[in-house]
């Protein structure tokens, strides 16, 4: 199980919300380019990067994003605002190996679906869910879809995978939801990564236990209680 330590970018800064909530963030030391060098230096293979402006439509932080895919040297995916194939396009370009789609993928399918055949496997769908309803527009919003139904939706389609968020959990160190995270990857014709919650190594068992792809760790790294080496020693168990 591959394990993606996270960056959230808020203002250029890095930070964690909690639960989603933008009234609830945490700033944390060091510039976000730094943050990735550091995970490197620990170990990990893979970042993930949200542009938490990007996800409410209100700015963006390419150029942190660009400076942090520069710096790192390995696989950095990348979401928040990611709505139009020029964004898509625009992050791939700069070096981005994925981007992770949340709003679109639940607003426009049909457009998603296009930029998943233009670009086969770097298109990840983000499974952000309340109570099993998926959210958009930084959380903000409800879709009208179920984490099922999205599943379906994007069955036959050559996306790189799904990233499943309980946003309750997200942010909080509640732990993960392991329990519906292998019921998602029973279903799930593509990999499915966990994001939300870990808070412990042993989250991580349970989360390869459930047979997931990988696992995407914010708060928990940010805050000393798990360490990037160790987290990786267990993915890779």
């Amino acid at each position: 199980m591959l394990v993606i330590p996270s960056i959230d970018v808020l203002g250029g800064r890095t930070v964690r919300l909690y639960q989603g909530d933008y009234s609830k963030v945490t700033t944390y030391d060091g510039d976000p380019v730094e943050v990735a060098r550091g995970f490197v230096t620990e170990g990990a293979h893979r970042i993930h990067v949200v542009d938490l402006d990007g996800a409410r439509a209100q700015g963006d932080n390419f150029g942190a994003i660009e400076g942090i895919i520069t710096a790192a040297g390995v696989e950095v995916q990348v979401g928040g605002g990611v709505r139009s194939p020029e964004a898509v396009e625009r992050l791939l370009s700069a070096g981005a190996a994925y981007v992770v789609v949340g709003t679109v993928a639940a607003e426009r399918p049909g457009d998603v679906g296009a930029w998943a055949l233009r670009w086969p496997g770097r298109v990840y769908i983000g499974l952000d869910a309340r109570d099993g309803s998926v959210a958009t527009h930084g959380w903000e919003k409800h879709a009208g879809w179920t984490v099922d139904a999205m599943i379906q939706q994007y069955r036959d389609v050559p996306v790189a995978g799904f990233i499943y968020t309980e946003i309750s959990r997200d942010g909080a160190l509640l732990g993960a939801a392991t329990e519906t995270l292998a019921e998602l990857v029973d279903k799930s014709p593509h990999p499915v990564i966990l994001s939300g919650g870990v808070t412990t190594l042993d989250d991580l068992v349970a989360a390869r236990a459930a047979g997931a792809a990988g696992a995407i760790i914010g708060r928990a790294i940010h805050e000393g209680r798990i360490t990037v080496a160790d987290a990786i020693q267990v993915g890779e168990a």
